[in-house]
């Protein structure tokens, strides 16, 4: 590919290219189904340099139907009307189960969280946890709730999605679990979802969503490491996109077990 692709050529000429390359069919949709080899061939495109892989990623997502960088998503609109103005005084913990930590999911909810600043004031949140299982080995069990979700959850922005609100006294877990639509069989997912990754830095992205919504510290997790302390704003440990979570506390409300 000539290194002026991207300077001369328009971003519709490009897209058109990608197109041409990524489905491999005849039908002109890239929906990566059935997966082969020629499928497997068209995705190492996504290496040729970090803005191919977006605009590659960002057209995938496209023809799929799910919501990469729109300013406004279907999660948000979920998240803003969980709560009503009469809604009884609450602390709420937001645990959120993502297919990857990198920065294209996290921008995805973090403008869906966004919808927090439209809950009333009674409500108020007790810590923001994201989290991905990417490497863990996963027990029949998982597979059956991953089945699961796919035929009986709602989709928000093309990722079927389970919404649970488990509530004791003035306190309430309200889980979100996400699921990416079955690009590949069970074998190839991890593979694909390395092809995806976006290894950008996203402490800049969080540290506005913490600022925005009147956190206080960001906790970062890893496969290798206990929870670190919490005394600072931002931690200086990378964020494992593949295995890690991270937490986003509130200190202005009491501590919740």
């Amino acid at each position: 590919m000539g290194k002026h692709f991207l300077r001369d050529l328009p971003p519709e000429i490009r897209d058109q290219i990608y197109t041409h390359v990524l489905a491999t069919t005849a039908t002109g949709i890239i929906d990566l189904r059935p997966w082969t080899i020629a499928v497997e061939r068209s995705l190492s495109l996504l290496r040729t340099c970090k803005q191919i892989h977006r605009e590659c990623k960002d057209l995938i997502w496209q023809h799929n139907g799910m919501a990469l960088r729109d300013d406004h998503n279907q999660l948000f609109d979920r998240l803003s009307k969980l709560y009503a103005v009469d809604s009884p005084p609450r602390y709420v913990t937001i645990v959120m189960n993502l297919e990857l930590l990198d920065i294209d999911e996290l921008a995805w909810a973090c403008r869906g969280l966004k919808a927090i600043l439209n809950w009333p004031s009674q409500v108020k949140v007790h810590r923001i946890h994201m989290s991905t299982q990417f490497d863990q080995p996963r027990g029949v069990s998982e597979f059956t709730t991953l089945l699961h979700i796919r035929a009986n959850g709602e989709l928000l922005d093309g990722r079927s999605s389970w919404v649970s609100r488990h509530t004791s006294s003035n306190q309430e877990t309200l889980g979100l679990q996400t699921v990416w639509p079955a690009f590949s069989h069970w074998g190839k997912q991890r593979w694909f979802k390395e092809m995806l990754l976006n290894n950008s830095d996203p402490r800049r992205l969080l540290e506005d969503l913490r600022m925005s919504l009147g956190g206080k510290r960001i906790c970062v997790e890893g496969p290798m490491q206990s929870l670190q302390s919490c005394s600072k704003t931002w931690l200086p440990t990378k964020l494992d996109a593949r295995n890690g979570s991270l937490s986003i506390h509130f200190d202005d409300v009491p501590f919740l077990t």
